[in-house]
């Protein structure tokens, strides 16, 4: 059995597509989702989605937030950034990162704008992502 799963962000579909299950990382912990999950709407945090295709194989998928809409035949994620793991790119990732520390090193990181302090964040997180799961 399958069920259709759907992950978009703001900007763009990330992926659709019928699979057999998936684990989202949620606020209180891993969510794992398979065909006829009973109905749920939560928050999901921070982390890896691992997606198992109706071929076995498995999708990488990092997220920075966001909510999950689980209906009896389709799941939903909205999500506040998304992308394959497979696309980040340690180099460019480094480089803003250092772009960023450069620009506002003679600032306190404290008085930095709000925007570009997740920007920041949300670089460093995916660091750690590419180097975490990047072999798989």
């Amino acid at each position: 059995m399958y069920f259709k799963l759907n992950i978009v962000s703001f900007k763009k579909k990330i992926f659709s597509n019928n699979i057999r299950s998936v684990q989202i990382p949620g606020i209180k912990g891993k969510l794992s989702i398979y065909p006829n999950h009973s109905p749920l709407l939560t928050f999901i945090k921070f982390g890896v989605i691992y997606i198992i295709k109706k071929n076995k194989k498995t999708e990488y998928i990092y997220i920075n937030n966001g909510i999950l809409e689980i209906q009896q035949k389709i799941t939903n994620i909205l999500a506040n950034g998304s992308g394959y793991i497979k696309d980040l790119n340690l180099k460019n990732l480094i480089n803003k990162k250092n772009l960023i520390e450069k620009t506002y090193k003679n600032i306190k990181f404290n008085n930095i704008n709000l925007k570009i302090k997740k920007k920041y964040e949300n670089i460093l997180k995916k660091i750690i992502f590419f180097k975490k799961y990047k072999k798989v």
